[in-house]
């Protein structure tokens, strides 16, 4: 199977997906680009029968789990100062309704990374990836039970912490 025949079907879940994970569009579109290029070199692998949309994700979740190693490991030896946001659009929303949308944005992502990572990733592949359950568990070599379980526990935890956010 051709690498560029992955790039329509596929490449705007990987993309959602990838932007997940990275946080920002830069680092997105680098864990993008990465992926596509591992499956350059195991073109000879993928197969059309299997499923490779689940591969693509798989894949990059492999690769940003990687990467945040090397970042920990970097960043115990030189730490690295955070970019500040970008301005707001014209003629978009007021700017209260901008501050509350970034506050709930800024209060999901910190439930979902506080979560452990065997609860976020399985969410992340699904909601960001796309993934059915089924593709999750293949991807990650688990049993479909346990993504199932997991998928239940992270969204409760989500849920129990949301609540607390909104109660205080």
């Amino acid at each position: 199977m051709q690498v560029e025949e992955l790039i329509e079907p596929y490449g705007p879940r990987l993309w959602r997906l990838c932007r997940h994970l990275a946080g920002c569009a830069g680092e997105a579109e680098e864990l993008y680009q990465q992926t596509f290029l591992r499956a350059l070199e195991c073109e000879k692998r993928l197969d059309r029968e299997g499923n490779p949309g689940a591969w693509l994700c798989a894949t990059a979740a492999g690769l940003w789990k990687s990467s945040l190693r090397r970042t920990a490991r970097r960043a115990a030896i030189a730490p690295m100062v955070p970019e500040e946001e970008g301005g707001a659009v014209p003629g978009g929303p007021t700017p209260e309704e901008t501050l509350l949308r970034r506050e709930r944005a800024q209060r999901a992502a910190l439930l979902l990374d506080a979560l452990e990572e065997k609860y976020r990733l399985p969410l992340v592949l699904h909601y960001s990836g796309g993934l059915a359950v089924e593709e999750i568990s293949a991807a990650l070599r688990l049993p479909v039970g346990t993504v199932k379980s997991r998928m239940a526990r992270g969204r409760a935890k989500i849920k129990e912490g949301w609540e607390a956010w909104s109660h205080e």
